[in-house]
């Protein structure tokens, strides 16, 4: 009988031991589920989350000191007017447009202008221009003075005919361009038209192909500049 008795006591120590055995091995699973699941959490957020947007502008930083108001020979400083500003519609947006080879564009969701391209580029040669005649352009204001000895405005045309940003090589901006300097009257002025063909390298990634297509404008610039100043201009084909 005692062997009995102990044989039931043993195997019930025995099924005791197995069933805290095996609620340990339950409590450790759902350990291990639970921390599985956290981790597939934080990842999925992880992979919803979008990349950050960033904004670039055509406008470069200014540099040194501001540049002096210039003049023609008198007292009178240049006045002048940028008429019109075109930029080919398949790189005229709000985000920015690469070449991936000769035949394909690539548009780069999250690198975006802060206004669309031709509005971009208008703002910046306004400011470059303003740093390289020492004057604004008259955008918004009466501009045909009449009086003797009074001034005609200039008026200046852009058409862009390529605007390309090659990654990791370079910045390209060839620009047909048109100032209509005009003399006391109207008959007594002259046209002059030229075509820019531009090119800064540019290190891999976005902002330095911004910083070169920036250096470009600059140098379209003084190009036209040149031309309101002095009716003539260098690295440039006139006509």
């Amino acid at each position: 009988m005692d062997g009995v008795v102990g044989g039931v006591v043993l195997a019930g120590v025995v099924v005791a031991g197995f069933v805290d055995r095996a609620l340990a091995c339950l409590r450790h699973r759902a350990r291990f589920t639970m921390l599985a699941t956290s981790v597939v959490a934080v990842l999925l957020l992880a992979g919803c989350s979008s990349p950050t947007t960033l904004y670039y502008t055509l406008s470069a930083p200014p540099a040194g000191q501001p540049v002096a108001m210039q003049s023609t020979g008198s007292s009178t400083p240049v006045a002048y007017r940028i008429n019109s500003v075109t930029i080919p519609a398949q790189v005229d947006d709000t985000s920015l447009v690469v070449r991936q080879s000769p035949d394909q564009l690539m548009v780069l969701t999250f690198d975006r202008w802060t206004a669309p391209l031709s509005d971009q580029l208008r703002d910046a040669l306004s400011q470059a221009l303003t740093r390289e005649m020492g004057v604004p352009p008259l955008q918004n204001l009466a501009s045909n003075p009449t009086g003797p000895g009074q001034r005609s405005v200039s008026q200046v045309s852009v058409d862009v005919q390529r605007f390309d940003l090659l990654p990791g090589q370079a910045a390209l901006l060839d620009v047909a361009w048109q100032v209509d300097v005009p003399g006391q009257t109207r008959q007594s002025g002259q046209s002059l038209t030229c075509y820019s063909e531009l090119r800064t390298a540019a290190a891999p990634g976005v902002a330095p192909l911004v910083a070169a297509q920036q250096s470009n404008v600059l140098k379209l610039a003084g190009q036209i500049g040149q031309a309101l100043s002095s009716a003539t201009v260098s690295d440039a084909r006139c006509f």
